[in-house]
């Protein structure tokens, strides 16, 4: 099939796996959205909000790397979606029936299992399915613009609407539906990847061969580098969004309202970030935007604390809002351009499944931690020490863009030929 027309295949699978991602992601943040209601229901101080936040991440981060490696080693992506879906929309009910903090951590545990191996094995299809031309487009906008669109944009207004106009534990209850219908769609659209229509841009022919085993990815400086800045993305996403609806109305003194839709309009700049970013990525280099787009990160944190006017925090928020630029590649496009197409799914598994570990379960925590003792403004100071941080280890990237990777190896090629 003809991959440049609109219906193409690769249409069709990006824009099903960007919902399937979208639904799955604004379960996870609904936490956050809907935190001024559950601390006052259930009587939560901060370092309980992080642990409830951390513990979804925890078994998140488990699974995304069991569930990526296990779909490696059978060589089968579908049917391991396919059930991490349905798991995910049978679980979807229960957060809103818990009665206290233990069950809700072990609710979020049970969730997080279920949702673990989908942005793997959904990243790891979409890298082999893409044109070389597309793939940081394609696997930035699965990711970050469905994390955008349906999770920061739509997710906090509606959740809010619906928490105010009937609690918050009836919000949890709408996933269920939109799950059950991505896994029919999914079990009719989806084919299996073929791993040998995919070469890295970065493989050797030994890799191409076959000749390397999995620990052997590690021996790219790009796998390594992305494990370490995933870590400290993961804390700066988390101190943004986990505790920017209790920043916004315990320190900025806003309604939870007001909170909710600061939050999503700023979505609508980090949707067109989202977009931007990964094109220019794939006309520029995964580098230079990685290392533009961090060091940007830092400025929204410093908006946080330094402007109170609601319509300031909005209009700085959107143009400020690139997170969705970075974070896709660093998870995905990088490593997926680094390694070969049979560790695709454990590779990308491994870069989420660590962010979430370190970054998020034992980050969020430590932020909670660090919200209580020192004030909430903390958070934000933590946030802008993150984002500098992963610009700098970013800037010891290796550039993984196949044109430009192609015309270092011809002016290798011709410089040893002369």
């Amino acid at each position: 099939m003809n991959r440049s027309r609109l219906l193409s295949y690769e249409n069709g699978l990006l824009l099903l796996l960007f919902c399937l991602w979208g639904i799955v992601f604004s379960d996870r943040l609904a936490v956050s959205y809907l935190m001024p209601f559950i601390s006052k229901d259930l009587h939560l101080d901060n370092t309980q909000i992080g642990m409830i936040s951390s513990a979804l991440s925890l078994t998140f981060a488990f699974f995304n790397f069991f569930g990526g490696w296990f779909s490696d080693a059978i060589g089968k992506k579908k049917p391991i979606l396919l059930v991490a879906i349905l798991a995910f929309s049978l679980c979807s009910v229960f957060t809103g029936v818990v009665g206290g903090v233990a069950a809700m951590i072990a609710v979020r545990m049970i969730m997080g299992a279920a949702e673990g191996p989908i942005l793997p094995i959904a990243q790891s299809i979409m890298a082999i399915e893409s044109s070389d031309n597309r793939r940081g487009f394609n696997m930035a906008f699965l990711q970050s613009g469905a994390g955008t669109v349906w999770s920061v944009i739509i997710a906090p207004v509606v959740l809010v609407a619906l928490a105010n106009a009937y609690g918050w534990r009836h919000a949890f209850y709408l996933t269920i539906i939109p799950g059950i219908i991505l896994v029919i769609l999914a079990a009719l659209f989806v084919r299996e990847p073929k791993i040998e229509n995919f070469k890295a841009p970065l493989t050797d022919a030994a890799e191409a061969a076959g000749q390397v085993r999995y620990r052997d990815v590690f021996r790219h400086r790009n796998v390594w580098l992305c494990l370490i800045i995933g870590i400290f993305f993961n804390i700066w996403f988390g101190a943004s969004f986990t505790f920017g609806p209790v920043f916004y109305t315990e320190v900025k003194h806003f309604s939870a309202s007001t909170a909710s839709y600061v939050m999503s309009i700023t979505g609508i700049g980090g949707l067109f970030w989202t977009i931007v970013g990964p094109i220019l990525s794939d006309r520029f280099g995964r580098k230079p935007i990685m290392v533009i787009f961090s060091f940007v990160c830092a400025l929204t944190p410093i908006v946080n604390l330094v402007v109170n006017s609601v319509s300031w925090l909005v209009i700085l928020g959107v143009v400020f809002a690139v997170a969705g630029g970075p974070m896709a590649l660093y998870m995905a496009t990088i490593p997926a351009e680094s390694i070969p197409a049979r560790f695709h799914a454990a590779t990308i598994g491994l870069m989420v499944g660590t962010g979430e570990l370190l970054g998020s379960a034992v980050g969020n925590t430590l932020v909670g931690m660090a919200a209580d003792k020192f004030g909430l403004s903390a958070v934000q100071y933590i946030a802008i020490g993150c984002a500098i941080l992963v610009g700098i280890l970013s800037m010891f990237l290796i550039e993984t863009l196949p044109s430009k990777v192609k015309v270092k190896a011809s002016a290798r090629q011709m410089a040893t030929a002369s």
